[in-house]
């Protein structure tokens, strides 16, 4: 079961971002936005800035409509802060993945960007 807030950030419908692209802080709301990786499976790197004002920041195969822990790839697991690159495997049908970044104060700021994917095999 996936909550959205009344005032959380959401990209839905058919107007995905392209993988490579920089994403930027909207605030305290929570943020959901989903790209399109080109391909259903692959290894791709993520960098993010959390600056000093701590984030979460969980990633799901898949859009943002359908996400749930089942389909968690990635999870800080706390707030974070700071930056850091790292390197997620997906799966996914549809070639979608979201990216949801949870702020915790008014005067947060944060980016990232998802790069364009590498294609590895995945054994089922």
């Amino acid at each position: 079961t996936v909550l959205i807030a009344k005032n959380d950030s959401l990209d839905i419908g058919k107007n995905y971002l392209d993988c490579g692209l920089l994403t930027e802080s909207e605030g305290y709301k929570t943020t959901y936005r989903t790209f399109n990786m080109g391909m259903e499976k692959g290894r791709f790197k993520i960098f993010y800035n959390m600056f000093d004002l701590p984030d979460q920041m969980d990633i799901h195969n898949g859009p943002a409509h359908s996400i749930s822990e089942e389909n968690i790839i990635y999870s800080s697991n706390k707030m974070i802060k700071g930056l850091k690159n790292l390197y997620v495997t997906f799966n996914s049908s549809d070639s979608l993945i979201t990216v949801k970044v949870k702020g915790n104060d008014d005067n947060t700021k944060w980016l990232y960007k998802v790069f364009c994917p590498k294609k590895i095999l995945i054994q089922n």
